[in-house]
């Protein structure tokens, strides 16, 4: 991975035993700055809306503690750049990915069906 942060929703806590750490740290909870925090809850929320997602609904019905399941993976060479970036003062254009893996209660797919979001602010 790289070019970006990746918000993952993990409410097993099985991604970090799955996660290559080779070039990526993980901030667990994943949404403990609250700059992280709106931001996926924005675009949980902008999903939601315009798709009527039942998947996306559910996560927003219990925020206080979806959120807290939610792992941060920030590449270590993005991180590099970021610095370097505010060090020149320089306003960053950060990628971030969500990267959903959950089984709606609501449906009944055998396995959990991912979904990701992408967004460039």
């Amino acid at each position: 991975m790289s070019g970006g942060v990746a918000y993952i929703y993990d409410p097993d806590g099985v991604f970090p035993a799955k996660c290559n750490m080779e070039l990526v740290d993980l901030v667990s909870p994943g949404l403990a700055d609250p700059e992280d925090e709106e931001i996926v809850h924005g675009l949980i929320e902008e999903h939601r809306d315009r798709t009527g997602s039942m998947a996306a609904a559910e996560l927003m019905s219990d925020w206080f503690n979806t959120k807290k399941a939610f792992v941060k993976v920030y590449p270590r060479d993005y991180k590099r750049v970021l610095e370097v970036w505010l060090g020149e003062r320089r306003s960053p254009q950060p990628y971030c990915s969500l990267i959903i893996v959950h089984q709606c209660t609501r449906t009944h797919s055998p396995r959990p069906r991912p979904w990701t979001v992408r967004f460039r602010f």
